[in-house]
């Protein structure tokens, strides 16, 4: 459980380039958006219907990416009928530990969140690489989170990450990542040169963050604060997060990362309420298999509603979308599927459309 007293913005600085040199970004599709899991004590009718309800919300949680919508009343009298949504349930081994998992029935999920006025995050998400620094109470030593360090905190973002529905990369930690960063360079957020360095991991956003024992401005107590920067997509962002024990600042920390994520790429009610006609031009669509894979991933994006061919010709394809966002919205949500590159002609030829490459898979 998150502490009320989490805090928030610190500040927000937009810069012109931060990476050097860093390769395309891709998204990745997000597979599990309509399934939640809950640690549970036992299997009986109680406990599951209690992990029932806690499953739905997650559900809701990640396919909006706000927590906060859980203080919306139609949500919140919905949770209360989570049976009508309910597709399949079972118990799980995870870990050694218990897990109530439960399927949920992804549209009608996404038409409560259109009724209830809130935004709708689709499932292609940035990738973010996560390095994260913590200081030990004991002897004041400061440890890196990684594969090799066999950390506790491994398996806790991994579990967050599902439960949030987002795709975070914790570095294996061998001797090029030692090398290039260290636990001071963590521990004091040089988050630009951090961010030149992940640049090889190809993920979108770099996450630095720091933990350790300290004073809580909000509650006004000793709690373990979360000290985080952002890097990616032209901006920096830091802000600050805590919780009574290290778990749950690590817990407010990636909760609180996942808020700022989707107040960037989610799509709010209003534009989802306006439909529009939006002309793409695909290059490279030249094998019927092509055709069906192209028709596939662009039916897949959560704005589109149709799609239809308006035109063909030997290399390309032109589709009309019917699309619950404008085209700059559009635009972001196809630059993040690594299947479609946006198309520099070399000629001077003009179009009507917006031109993409179909690259594939």
């Amino acid at each position: 459980m998150i502490l009320s007293f989490l805090k928030h913005v610190c500040f927000t600085l937009y810069v012109v380039s931060i990476v050097t040199a860093s390769p395309i970004s891709v998204a990745n599709e997000i597979p599990h958006l309509n399934v939640g899991r809950v640690p549970i004590d036992n299997q009986s009718t109680r406990s599951q219907s209690i992990a029932g309800k806690t499953a739905f919300e997650q559900v809701l949680v990640k396919l909006s990416g706000n927590k906060s919508i859980l203080d919306n009343d139609l949500i919140s009298r919905s949770a209360r009928n989570y049976q009508q949504y309910l597709v399949s349930s079972s118990f799980i081994s995870l870990n050694g530990k218990l897990v109530y998992q439960a399927s949920f029935a992804q549209d009608r999920m996404l038409e409560l969140l259109q009724f209830a006025n809130v935004p709708v995050w689709g499932n292609l998400r940035p990738k973010t690489t996560v390095w994260i620094a913590q200081q030990s109470e004991a002897n004041q030593q400061i440890n890196i989170v990684t594969q090799l360090s066999e950390h506790p905190f491994v398996e806790k973002v991994n579990d967050i990450a599902f439960s949030r529905g987002i795709d975070l990369l914790i570095p294996v930690g061998d001797l090029e990542d030692s090398v290039n960063v260290s636990k001071y360079d963590i521990w004091g957020s040089f988050a630009v040169s951090i961010a030149n360095y992940s640049a090889k991991f190809g993920n979108e956003y770099t996450l630095i963050a720091r933990i350790s024992l300290g004073f809580d401005e909000i509650s006004s107590a000793e709690a373990y604060i979360a000290e985080w920067t952002v890097v990616g997509d032209k901006h920096i962002y830091s802000s600050k997060s805590a919780g009574a024990t290290e778990d749950l600042a690590l817990d407010a920390l990636l909760s609180d990362y996942t808020d700022h994520l989707a107040s960037r790429h989610a799509i709010s009610s209003e534009l989802l309420a306006n439909t529009q006609q939006i002309r793409i031009e695909v290059i490279g669509i030249d094998t019927l298999s092509k055709y069906a894979q192209a028709i596939s991933a662009l039916e897949g994006i959560a704005v589109v509603s149709k799609v239809s061919v308006k035109k063909q010709t030997k290399e390309s394809m032109v589709f009309e979308l019917s699309v619950n966002a404008d085209t700059q919205t559009l635009a972001s949500v196809l630059k993040l599927d690594d299947r479609f590159r946006e198309f520099q002609a070399d000629d001077l030829s003009v179009s009507d459309s917006t031109r993409y490459e179909w690259v594939g898979r």
